[in-house]
């Protein structure tokens, strides 16, 4: 047998002859002496609490206390919250749920003069908490990285051995959410010059209002899934090529309304934060431009290259007698030109390139044209912004205002939760799972 002191806690293992035997011996030891580490660290904090509560160390004499000294601490008798009526009187146990496992910790006890208990503000661990928040906090990130409550209950329950309830789960998780609108609030030292939009679609059940018996008898509300959208703003700052996600906001539809709430947003962010606003990037959904109009009228809106291009893609019709690979080559070069028109040297240029392709394009891919033509001059925005900022003395590149395809990156990890989740039960859920995915992303020394 091995034994290994680590402070005040001994580590034993015993020889096996297997090495993985002896490996998992080894490490269930190990885990049992974090454990008691971790316990009786909380215990010392405990004491330390009651120390500063009653002004004195342990066997410290009351006498010596003031009598017109008061502490945070009072009783639940007589509410007196004179420090020198006060006193320790032992300890009780009482469970504790943290992430290195189940803790059995040693609470102290303070007791008043007239009898009663004392009620002691702790910070270390709240009164009734029975989850620790640095598990809370797990959970949250288990969440948040795409497991589903009972995935997030199989491992914890694996782990503290016992049962952590559904209910309780989701109460942790939604608590996310909350921190929504202080993120909001946050401070922003220069508004970006460049804001991107686009939204993403996920099902979330709705509530009926209307309740149906189970198997088991039990009355249960009925809930259909109804397709909700979430919309993005994301800034970016053409000189240092920085992104940063701005607001984000669940609507019912990709509306007038639901844009403009989210433009607004945008706009009180940048009432209380200088810089210009410049350039606005979207995709063409409806209702974008409309809000536009009301919340910042004085913006101009470039349409998006990425969706122009991957519509017309969509709309090209390759002859009836090439195999696949042949018609997805023609497809190709006929979409190679369309993208040139976009990395002319002017917007002169462009609108040159533009006409010969109609012209060139027009009777054998009429349908692809017509995409072409539809808001084609809102794809050139970016020309005159790119000029504004030259006589500024900037020199902005045109990869950072032609398109949303940055944006498009950053909601591919979004979608990849959601469909990790296929739908949520509330509204709450998805809001919760978008603010902690994007929490855990931005503490990535890689993301942008």
């Amino acid at each position: 047998m091995t034994i290994v002191p680590i402070g005040k806690v001994v580590l034993q293992v015993t020889e096996q002859e297997n090495r993985e035997e002896y490996l998992r011996g080894m490490i269930g030891g190990l885990k049992e002496a974090v454990k008691e580490v971790v316990k009786r660290c909380i215990e010392v904090e405990l004491e330390q609490e009651v120390t500063q509560a009653l002004k004195r160390k342990p066997h410290g004499r009351s006498k010596r206390i003031s009598s017109q000294m008061k502490g945070e601490g009072a009783c639940r008798k007589c509410g007196s919250h004179q420090v020198s009526h006060f006193w320790r009187n032992g300890h009780y146990m009482r469970g504790l749920d943290t992430s290195w496992g189940h803790l059995g910790i040693g609470m102290p006890q303070v007791r008043c003069r007239c009898g009663g208990g004392v009620e002691v503000p702790w910070r270390t661990v709240r009164k009734g908490q029975r989850i620790w928040d640095d598990l809370g906090w797990e959970m949250q990130a288990e969440y948040g990285w795409g497991l589903s409550l009972r995935w997030i209950k199989a491992k914890e329950d694996s782990k503290l051995g016992g049962s952590l309830g559904l209910r309780t789960i989701n109460e942790w998780v939604q608590q996310v959410g909350a921190g929504r609108e202080e993120w909001l609030q946050r401070p922003i030292h220069d508004f970006p010059p460049v804001v991107e939009v686009d939204g993403v679609w996920i099902t979330v059940m709705k509530d009926t209002h209307e309740k149906r018996k189970d198997r088991s008898g039990r009355l249960r509300a009925v809930k259909v899934g109804q397709r909700y959208v979430v919309l993005f703003a994301r800034g970016c700052w053409p000189n240092s090529g920085k992104r940063s996600l701005l607001t984000w906001l669940v609507a019912e539809k990709e509306s007038e309304e639901s844009w403009g709430d989210l433009l607004f947003a945008v706009q009180q962010m940048k009432l209380r934060t200088p810089g210009r606003w410049d350039l606005l990037i979207g995709d063409g959904a409806g209702g974008l431009e409309a809000a536009r109009q009301i919340y910042c009228p004085d913006v101009p809106l470039q349409r998006c290259i990425f969706h122009k291009l991957r519509n017309i893609l969509r709309d090209l019709v390759a002859p009836a007698e090439m195999d696949r690979l042949s018609a997805r080559a023609y497809r190709g070069a006929i979409l190679e030109e369309v993208r040139l028109i976009w990395q002319a040297d002017g917007e002169l240029q462009a609108w040159q390139r533009y006409h010969a392709f109609c012209n060139k394009w027009l009777e054998s891919q009429p349908k692809a044209v017509r995409t072409l033509q539809r808001d084609f001059e809102r794809t050139l925005t970016f020309f005159d912004v790119m000029a504004q900022a030259l006589e500024r003395g900037e020199v902005w590149p045109p990869t950072c205002l032609r398109t949303t395809s940055h944006l498009e990156r950053e909601n591919r990890n979004f979608r990849r939760r959601f469909r990790l989740a296929v739908l949520f039960h509330s509204q709450l859920g998805l809001e919760a799972a978008v603010f902690q995915n994007h929490s855990l992303r931005a503490s990535l020394p890689l993301t942008s």
